[in-house]
């Protein structure tokens, strides 16, 4: 599977995360804890502090270390081998935080429809990511 077409199946799923968000702001009226996965990667130890002092849960170094491997609490349509190497080999094999890429995608090899895609949920983004821990 091409990286364009994984990126496409993470993206396609923002409106449904966006649509999660305003739920929980408008109809519960709550406020939403909201973590960008590169502030997660980059800065570990900070984002979970803030999201343990945001949620009310100790916060333990245990959460910035675990075991490879691990998949028993994975829903059983999830534990195919083929499905856990395609989409979860590098999480499932690592025992840390990792930093992301340092290579930016070259949105020149992604289709056209995903550009496109990508452009029409950005505003959407840029309003969640406002309100990030």
């Amino acid at each position: 599977m091409s990286t364009g077409v994984k990126l496409a199946i993470e993206v396609g799923s923002f409106e449904l995360v966006y649509n999660l968000y305003k739920y929980v702001t408008e109809k519960l009226k709550q406020p939403a804890i909201i973590v960008e996965s590169d502030d997660l990667v980059s800065h570990p130890r900070e984002t979970l502090q803030k999201y343990c002092l945001a949620t009310g849960i100790p916060f333990s170094e245990n959460f910035l270390h675990w075991k490879p491997g691990n998949v028993d609490h994975f829903p059983d349509k999830l534990k195919d081998p083929g499905f856990l190497n395609e989409f979860y080999k590098t999480a499932i094999e690592s025992t840390c935080f990792l930093p992301p890429s340092q290579c930016p995608i070259d949105l020149s090899e992604l289709p056209e429809e995903l550009i496109q895609y990508i452009d029409s949920v950005m505003h959407l983004y840029e309003e969640m990511a406002s309100k990030k821990l």
